[in-house]
Order: C-alpha cells, then structure tokens, then sequence
C-alpha cells in the first residue's frame, strides 16, 4: 500500500493558517475521496480535507470544510492539475471571523473565483493525515513537502516561498498576473 503519515495530538491547531502542499495524486479509479491532507478533529465536527481526485485525467484543488452552523463548504480552484503531475497546492484557512473568506490556488495561478465566504470551524486538538482521507483510505501519490503557518501571509511572502517550491523541486510554472486576491 501507499505509505502515509500522521501527526497526532497537535493542540491549539492556529485559527488562521496557510498551507502549501508540493505533491501529486494517482487516479485509482476506486472511489473520488482520494485526498493529499485531511484533518481529522477530536470533536469530529471541524474535520477537513484538501486536494482531491476530480477524474482519470485531473486532480482538483478543493478544500472542503465544515462551518460554524455545522454545514459543508467548499473552495475550490477553476485551475486543474493532471493526473499524477507535481504542483504547488495553496490553501489559506481562517477561522476567526463570520466573514472569513478560504482560498485555494494551484501553481500559483491566482485564480480565487472558487472562493468561499463562509466561516470555518477549527477544533483546537487535530491529527494532520498526510495520503489518508478521513475515512481512513489511503491516497495514492506523492508528498515532496507540507508547509504550515499560523497565519495568512501577504503577496509577498506567498511569492516568495511559491518561487522557493517551484525552484527547490524544478517545476515548470508559469505565473500568472490574473486578478486575485493581493493581501489577506
């Protein structure tokens, strides 16, 4: 099977955070629910995932969450990546506010049309899955590297440490200079 990791016990898990992921999915053809990160939550009510199977040819950048009234939401990016291909995967989460805003990017393509306003419910006491969804599946693919910060990092900072990925790990990305957010 496909080897994964699991960090538990990590307590006061930050309000706000930004995650780049560097990895790639396999299509396995068994079910969609293949995931690169999933957070399981010790009141399993604030349970997330991030990066999914879309179909045989495309992986998706989805972060599905649940919100403070306890319904399902989604971000998502429009930008796909194919199926078992590297990339750079961006997700920032904040939890803070009713207002709060969760982003998705994928090779740095700032393309945030998939945006969700919805505020999203963080448990202070998760494990962090690393190909393993919350069912306990294991995902098929490759993790080169996971970055978390407790906090939403600026333009540039988020330039800066894509430009790092994307040298440290020679992937070809072309920037963007679509319209999408500039500060968080």
């Amino acid at each position: 099977g496909t080897e994964h990791l699991s960090c538990s016990n990590i307590d006061n898990f930050p309000t706000s955070f930004h995650m780049f992921v560097v990895g790639s999915i396999s299509y396995t053809a068994s079910t969609a629910t293949n995931v690169i990160v999933s957070c399981d939550s010790a009141d399993t009510e604030s349970d997330w995932t991030f990066v999914q199977e879309k179909d045989s040819d495309e992986i998706e950048p989805k972060f599905t969450f649940q919100d403070v009234d306890g319904a399902t939401q989604t971000a998502t990016s429009s930008v796909t990546v194919t199926n078992s291909a590297p990339a750079i995967f961006e997700v920032l989460g904040d939890g803070r506010w009713s207002n709060s805003i969760q982003y998705v990017d994928v090779n740095n393509a700032n393309n945030y049309n998939g945006a969700e306003s919805s505020q999203i419910k963080l448990d202070n006491d998760v494990v962090i899955n690393l190909m393993k969804n919350i069912a306990g599946e294991e995902t098929s693919g490759t993790i080169y590297e996971v970055l978390i910060f407790d906090s939403l990092l600026d333009r540039h900072n988020r330039w800066a440490i894509q430009g790092y990925l994307k040298h440290k790990y020679n992937l070809s990305i072309t920037e963007t200079s679509a319209a999408g957010i500039t500060d968080v």
